[in-house]
């Protein structure tokens, strides 16, 4: 009886730590099938395409945006190779890719995809490989963005900022308008100066050949200078889309300079230029970037206008630093004001009388759209300085490039 009662023990508490087991494990399944269901809702609640594929390339999950890009039905997906699903047009293009996640490798790409009967469509996709214990890859995840959308968005947005900077430099062109015309007059004086003297010349009885040659030289010579004149405003105020190309950013200071210098001198202003020879080479659009510098001298100019005339110069630095070209703008003015400096670059925001407030929101905008920024900050003693930083880029790296 002992015995018995003893066995009977046991098995009574075998059976219910078998009761709480079981409890347990379904408790358990319950909260997986739980956790399983949230992540279905989430995964399908996401724009992205998301998917997980095995060894053999077959759909062992897909969310419903996966489903809904491809236009299949639920649960068409599954067990279904990436050729099946995709067709072999789409899949020539993702099978580097996919062959690489299942070697290990976490791929990221950006590529087009031609649905049937509908125009291309950019993606931006990342594999990530989905290993077991032992590191051994049993598949991966893939997370898929269509950007089409958001591609056509920046294109617009480009195409805005480059309308805005055109409007900007006509503006600029227009304030520019009578030292330009002094500009032009002196050559077009000098010109017509050296035409009456040849013609003078050739009027006598016995002309002086080389005399003449020397007038006709200068001529040339002041015609190619009125030249140079309109070619650099004609290509300011062309109207055309950016063009990135390699650029010697001391150079666009050194002609932004040139095409100031009649303006500065009329307002007995001095331009100090500080360039370091040894500066890298800059990805970018020639025209915007002169439009930024061009605005940077035309309000220090502004600036120090009412300034005493030895204040009356403006320094312009050029360093290289950490990857980076600085371009500093220096002026000995009044300052900017702590109302002024909190909106420096909002638009329609200026301290000029008759100024609409855009050149440095535009400046701003296109030094950013060159992976750069501009910024804006009071001296420790008088005036204001404006500096922007553009990355550099080495010209091995842009062989090849369409930018």
């Amino acid at each position: 009886m002992v015995t018995a009662v003893a066995l009977l023990s046991v098995q009574t508490v075998l059976i219910a730590g078998l009761l709480v087991h079981r409890r347990r494990r379904a408790r358990a399944e319950s909260a997986l099938i739980q956790s399983e269901r949230r992540l279905h809702l989430i995964a399908d609640s996401l724009p992205a395409l998301i998917a997980h594929v095995d060894q053999e390339q077959r759909y062992q999950f897909v969310n419903r945006a996966y489903e809904t890009w491809f236009g299949l039905a639920p649960g068409r997906a599954l067990g279904r190779t990436i050729g099946e699903v995709l067709g072999e047009p789409l899949y020539r293009n993702v099978r580097p890719y996919v062959e690489r996640a299942l070697s290990g490798e976490e791929v990221t790409f950006s590529t087009q995809l031609l649905r049937q009967g509908e125009q291309p469509r950019a993606i931006e996709a990342t594999y990530v490989p989905d290993c077991d214990e032992r590191g051994e890859v049993r598949g991966f995840y893939a997370l898929v963005l269509d950007v089409t959308d958001r591609n056509l968005a920046q294109q617009e947005a480009r195409g805005l900022l480059d309308e805005l900077a055109h409007a900007n430099r006509i503006s600029m062109m227009g304030e520019l308008a009578a030292t330009l015309a002094h500009e032009l007059n002196q050559p077009m004086t000098a010109i017509m100066s050296n035409a009456q003297a040849a013609t003078r010349f050739l009027d006598r009885s016995s002309p002086d050949l080389d005399e003449i040659r020397e007038i006709l030289r200068e001529i040339a010579d002041e015609d190619a200078r009125a030249g140079e004149v309109i070619r650099r405003m004609r290509t300011l105020v062309k109207k055309e889309r950016a063009s990135f190309q390699p650029l010697d950013l001391n150079a666009i200071l050194h002609d932004v300079v040139w095409l100031l210098r009649s303006d500065a001198t009329s307002r007995k202003v001095g331009i100090d230029l500080q360039l370091d020879s040894n500066l890298s080479t800059v990805n970018g659009d020639r025209i915007q970037l002169q439009q930024v510098v061009m605005n940077l001298l035309l309000n220090a100019f502004d600036a120090i206008g009412e300034c005493a005339t030895e204040n009356r110069t403006v320094l312009v630095e050029s360093s290289q630093h950490d990857g980076e070209i600085r371009v500093t703008v220096r002026d000995r003015g009044a300052g900017i004001t702590p109302e002024t400096l909190e909106h420096l670059f909002q638009p329609f925001n200026s301290s000029k009388r008759h100024g609409l407030g855009m050149g440095l929101s535009i400046s701003r905008s296109i030094v950013a759209l060159h992976g750069g920024r501009l910024w804006g900050e009071n001296n420790s003693g008088p005036g204001a300085t404006f500096s922007f930083t553009l990355p550099v880029v080495e010209l091995p790296a842009l062989a090849g490039s369409d930018k």
